[in-house]
């Protein structure tokens, strides 16, 4: 896939709102551009033993498999030596009509040559080098003092995979990779695995000294990269066991990550130093609602990891001010759920969280008051119904009721039932509405404040002042 055109993020986020999704054009997640730089790195490698000149001429294709599935073709627009006596490999991701801040980022692949004895694997880090890795992530050095970690797996014999310049670092408990290892989720991570090793499959039968039973070796038998190992009884190398025997490794990096990093949510996550090389199908879905949220429950994994007892929630941003003047919380702490509501607090069960404060604005709040889980306005808007029936529960007349229903918004709203004097019932019923919506379907316990930028706090539910306490005492034991 190429770039057809070039136009600024702004500018693309426009024309997606116009678009039809249907034509809409796909790009390629990091994770396959990854793949396929590993794959074009490791044939050349691989021809290099056999005296051939691979790294000249023009740019070549590379074909990959999606997990998804699909079959797509990716220019490797350099390859080049590097200082490790191997091949780097780079594509240039195009995101398709997605506002994706990676789309035209260099992923690059090296394919060297490395001693398995200077390699450590998740099930091999003690915890102190763990905490050490996560501590010194996003310096300068990225290979700091000791042993660098890999991923490795025992259906790819003889390879691992790491981060280099760009790939952050994981320091936090609750994402897809371990503490102190580098930022490249499972699919993608096995994805590079799987095309490394076919690779190296197709080759080993092809190379002159190469013996019959090495194709399933990282490395052909008796040839120059090739040393004496512990074998297992498959005949391959056996993976997990540090010696001096050599393996393939592969280092994934995005030259501009760390920078890139910082309009993300990685910093937020606990990722630092750079970007996550991630993608489950392979391929890029225009501003794919399922990919949205995926980053909203991946975060309420974080902050459950954290050790939190109260899980703080919000649609945006709004009464932060308030908050951080009144309460001494940070809405930075607080999981930006959006307009995904119900998909937020039904994963509050999966991870054990039993306890949920949820803020916001009465625009947003309201329509979860009449059982609206998704409040983007494609799913239903129904705010003054749903405002008026409070008011009606509250006490008020049904002239009262007509003209809240005449009203456009909740800010109307909201000054109307101030000149009414019925602003603080109202809001009220509300909130106790919103939360046996949400407790409904995540079996926590949930407690509700609505906010207001310009009033501050228009109502809120009994318990919400503990689980504020509680979670300006776990802020200040996690965040200091």
């Amino acid at each position: 896939m190429s770039r057809i055109e070039e136009k600024s993020t702004e500018q693309r986020i426009k024309d997606l709102l116009h678009a039809d999704p249907k034509d809409l054009r796909e790009g390629v997640t990091t994770g396959t551009c990854a793949a396929a730089a590993a794959a074009a790195s490791a044939a050349a490698f691989w021809e290099m033993t056999a005296g051939k000149d691979v790294l000249s001429g023009e740019p070549c294709m590379v074909s990959i498999t999606t997990p998804g599935g699909k079959t797509v073709d990716l220019e490797i627009v350099r390859r080049e030596f590097t200082e490790t006596e191997g091949v780097r490999s780079t594509v240039i991701k195009d995101a398709g009509d997605d506002p994706d801040v990676t789309d035209g980022a260099e992923i690059c692949a090296e394919i060297s040559r490395i001693e398995r004895s200077r390699l450590v694997t998740p099930d091999e880090m003690p915890s102190e080098t763990v905490m050490k890795h996560a501590e010194t992530a996003g310096c300068d050095e990225r290979e700091i003092e000791g042993p660098i970690p890999v991923y490795m797996d025992p259906d790819y014999p003889g390879i691992a995979l790491t981060g280099g310049e760009g790939v952050g670092i994981c320091t936090k408990k609750g994402l897809p990779d371990p503490v102190g290892f580098p930022a490249i989720n499972p699919v993608p991570r096995n994805m590079i695995l799987r095309e490394v090793h076919d690779v190296v499959r197709r080759y080993a039968g092809e190379h002159p000294c190469a013996a019959p039973a090495a194709v399933n070796h990282a490395f052909p038998q008796n040839s120059i990269y090739q040393a004496p190992g512990k074998e297992d009884r498959e005949g391959g190398v056996e993976p997990g066991k540090p010696s001096g025997e050599p393996i393939l490794l592969i280092r994934i990096s995005i030259p501009k990550g760390r920078e890139l990093a910082e309009k993300t949510f990685n910093p937020k996550l606990g990722i630092v130093g750079g970007l996550s090389v991630i993608g489950t199908t392979g391929i890029v879905h225009p501003m794919s609602e399922d990919s949205l949220i995926r980053s909203v429950e991946l975060e309420i994994r974080v902050r459950s990891a954290e050790g939190r007892t109260v899980l703080a929630i919000a649609p945006g941003n709004y009464g932060r001010q308030y908050l951080h003047d009144k309460t001494g919380l940070d809405m930075e702490h607080f999981v930006k759920c959006s307009n995904y509501v119900g998909e937020a607090f039904r994963m509050l069960d999966q991870v054990g969280v039993k306890k949920a404060l949820f803020a916001g604005h009465p625009g947003k709040l309201i329509k979860v008051a009449g059982g609206i889980l998704n409040t983007h306005s494609k799913y239903g808007d129904h705010r003054m119904e749903i405002m008026a029936d409070c008011a009606r529960a509250a006490g008020a007349d049904e002239e009262m009721c007509r003209r809240i229903l005449n009203l456009n918004t909740t800010n109307e709203a909201s000054e109307y039932l101030d000149t009414a004097g019925m602003r603080g019932p109202v809001y009220a019923e509300a909130a106790v509405r919103v939360k046996c919506e949400l407790e409904a379907i995540s079996h926590a316990r949930v407690e509700v404040m609505f906010l207001d930028g310009e009033r501050g706090l228009l109502a809120q539910t009994d318990g919400a002042e503990e689980l504020v306490r509680i979670l300006s005492e776990e802020e200040k034991t996690i965040y200091g």
